[in-house]
């Protein structure tokens, strides 16, 4: 049974992993898009995004730690 539940704990890390990459990219696009059209409320949602994306990195940082 620890086998399936270490199994079942490398999947939600490697889930959040994901998740936090892909915010960030999201981030690195509306902030592109937003500055290249001059659009504060685009620049706005990707600044969202990468708050998003810092919290998840804290919180992987904590479930990670020794």
């Amino acid at each position: 049974m620890p086998n399936e539940e270490q199994r079942q704990n490398r999947k939600k890390l490697l889930v959040l992993k994901s998740t936090i990459l892909t915010l960030y990219a999201v981030f690195v696009a509306l902030i592109a898009v937003g500055q290249t059209m001059a659009n504060n409320a685009v620049s706005f949602a990707g600044l969202m995004a990468f708050t998003a994306a810092a919290a998840l990195t804290t919180y992987y940082m904590v479930l990670t730690q020794p």
